[in-house]
């Protein structure tokens, strides 16, 4: 499904994929779940695009909102976070369950007080 300029999801409500088009390949955030593999298929038809395109997959971990669990500077993942905070956003994508409408400043503050 395409949700944004260069921006596809497939997957469901609890597990989701996202795939980010751009003139170098697609990037894919998260793998899915084995289910997602046609959907996967079907989307990247749909782009114009096939799996020899894909030049990245970034997976992530833990649920809830947090800096990304493979990183080894968390204190950086928070600092990033701050600095786009002020970005004129309406959604968030998380690399696992469903999209949040709301700013990233929003993001920052949930998981400043630890994803309460």
């Amino acid at each position: 499904m395409k949700i944004g300029p260069h921006l596809h999801r497939i997957g469901n409500d609890i597990v989701a994929a996202y795939l980010i088009d751009t003139e170098e390949g697609v990037t894919v955030i998260d793998a899915g779940l084995p289910g997602h593999w046609r959907d996967f298929q079907r989307e990247l038809a749909a782009m114009g695009r096939t799996k020899a395109d894909v030049r990245g997959i970034v997976l992530t971990g833990r649920a809830g909102a947090q800096p990304a669990p493979f990183t080894d500077a968390p204190d950086e993942a928070l600092a990033s976070l701050a600095r786009l905070a002020d970005v004129k956003a309406g959604w968030v994508l998380p690399g696992h369950g469903t999209p949040w409408k709301v700013s990233p400043g929003e993001v920052e503050a949930h998981v400043r007080e630890g994803g309460r």
